[in-house]
């Protein structure tokens, strides 16, 4: 617009508004300072173009995505805090479980926050609609292998959402899952909707408050040995294949890698069965022991002390290795020694031999998400010697130094087992062999009295009651007589108290025809 030949003054330029004006004079200082303006402007919203050009902009829609801190053990306590807090209060749809929709919901927000953190909670429901998907049950298949669950928590966390429910429902027709998958997203629209229209109720983005810390985390199965188990596995004929070659699968969830449990919460837990079980409390209390100290130690470290259980037939013995694992929170095996016919029980047997299978240690650690399950080894005093020797292998897995490096036969695999939880139980301490005494504590566990005999007694009618929904209860008068019987142990007490109360619903459902 300006230029030499239009020049009218010294230090003057002419500028044309348009084609017919004849232009005015400006100052070249002002017109300077104007193009200079124009253009700092135009640099301006070329930039912000571009910048909304490259932005990511969400395809789904909805409120935003919860904040997940991905790339760390805690995105899974994201994912999971979340969806409790949507769901809370929200009755799940008739064909589908509460528990279920609740998983499956942190299952997709954990992978939408890894494959479209950008997005809103529409890309929740696109992953479950996506037409790429051949069917519902490839998309729920899908899920297993996200890269959501490479963290070791979240891994750990999902191994237990297939054994829990996810499988089951994997056994379902397509019509079934779909039917089941459509009532999720119900159940999350509603909740989604609720929360949308209740303000004070912030899904995922109330003040923070401290949080658990992560689970401990301990490596089980070595990558490396796995992998040459499954060159092993490869070796063997198909029938003898196919006894282990889910377990191999389930152990390699989570690269291998196991929780320990909370002990703190564990002591917690055994300090209320002491009300119940007085001529428990000393085992009790040593086993509270062990957890303080694990508690204390690295994970690395974390060892509770095999037990051993004295005493006559039917005192509660084992009945304590069950409470132990529910006070856990872990799952729980029982071996018979005087029925075990050999150490493949516990170590398996070679792929050399007709019927060869997984040892129960292998088995009891690939199934359970925790590295410390409890393994009850009952009737220790009835170990036979034989060429198949079940004595040696029990001592290998007492001692943590050659339980580090327990090995399955069956699999010709090294694991860490040393952080099973061993409860032995014996009749009589003269047969148990003395190299299982030095490696255990001995506690004598005296019969129970009266008084939590019809403890015992009232639990297992308030339980059948629970269960059956009938409200039976035992005449005291009778009760008090049944509970003084010292002569019958608990094993029998317990088939009396179930025939009776089999007997009172007969009775009823007599009555109710009449």
């Amino acid at each position: 617009m300006t230029g030499s030949k239009f020049v009218e003054a010294e230090g003057f330029a002419r500028y044309w508004q348009d084609k017919e004006s004849k232009g005015i004079l400006v100052p070249e200082a002002v017109l300077k300072a104007v193009q200079a303006e124009a253009k700092a402007k135009a640099q301006d919203m070329t930039a912000q173009a571009a910048t909304k050009e490259s932005a990511p902009q969400p395809k789904h829609g909805g409120p935003p995505l919860p904040k997940i801190r991905v790339h760390t053990d805690w995105d899974i306590s994201d994912a999971l805090a979340y969806a409790q807090k949507l769901l809370q209060g929200v009755a799940a749809p008739v064909l589908v479980p509460a528990k279920f929709s609740k998983d499956l919901l942190t299952a997709i927000v954990l992978i939408s926050a890894y494959e479209t953190p950008n997005d809103g909670m529409g890309a929740v429901f696109f992953y479950m609609d996506d037409p790429a998907w051949d069917s519902t049950k490839q998309m729920l298949l899908s899920i297993r292998h996200s890269k959501g669950f490479n963290q070791k928590a979240a891994a750990i966390w999902m191994r237990k959402f297939q054994a829990e429910r996810l499988n089951a429902v994997l056994e379902g027709s397509e019509q079934e899952l779909t039917k089941m998958v459509q009532a999720a997203k119900r159940h999350w629209s509603t909740a989604l909707s609720m929360a949308l229209a209740n303000p004070q109720k912030t899904v995922g983005r109330k003040k923070p408050r401290p949080e658990p810390a992560p689970a401990r985390v301990v490596q089980v199965f070595g990558p490396d040995n796995t992998e040459k188990a499954a060159e092993t596995l490869r070796e063997m004929s198909s029938e003898k294949r196919t006894a282990g070659a889910r377990i191999l699968e389930q152990a390699r969830a989570g690269d291998g890698c196991r929780t320990l449990p909370d002990a703190r919460e564990a002591s917690k837990n055994l300090e209320a069965k002491k009300l119940h079980f007085e001529n428990l409390q000393q085992p009790i209390e040593r086993l509270q022991t062990d957890l303080v100290l694990a508690q204390a130690m690295p994970a690395q470290e974390f060892r509770i002390a095999p037990i051993l259980l004295l005493g006559e037939p039917g005192i509660g013995k084992t009945y304590l290795a069950g409470q132990l694992a529910q006070a856990l929170g872990v799952p729980s095996e029982k071996i018979s020694a005087g029925g075990a016919q050999g150490a493949f029980q516990l170590s398996g047997s070679h792929s050399t031999w007709t019927s060869a299978k997984p040892g129960a240690v292998v088995t009891l650690l690939a199934q359970s998400a925790s590295a410390s399950p409890v393994l009850v080894v009952d009737e220790v005093d009835k170990i036979h010697e034989d060429k198949h020797a079940f004595l040696p292998v029990l001592l290998d897995l007492l001692d943590a130094g050659t339980a580090q490096r327990f090995r399955d036969e069956y699999f010709e695999m090294e694991f860490d087992a040393s952080r099973i939880v061993v409860v032995l139980t014996a009749n009589s301490i003269d047969k148990v062999p003395p190299p299982l005494l030095s490696r255990v504590e001995v506690f004598n566990v005296p019969a129970p009295e009266p008084a939590q005999r019809l403890r015992i007694m009232q639990k297992i009618m308030a339980d059948l009651s629970e269960k059956t929904g009938h409200a039976i209860a035992f005449a005291p008068e009778a009760a008090e007589r049944l509970a003084d019987r010292m002569d019958v142990d608990l094993r029998q007490l317990e088939r009396m108290v179930r025939a009776a109360f089999a007997m009172a619903l007969q009775a009823e459902g007599r009555q109710g025809f009449m």
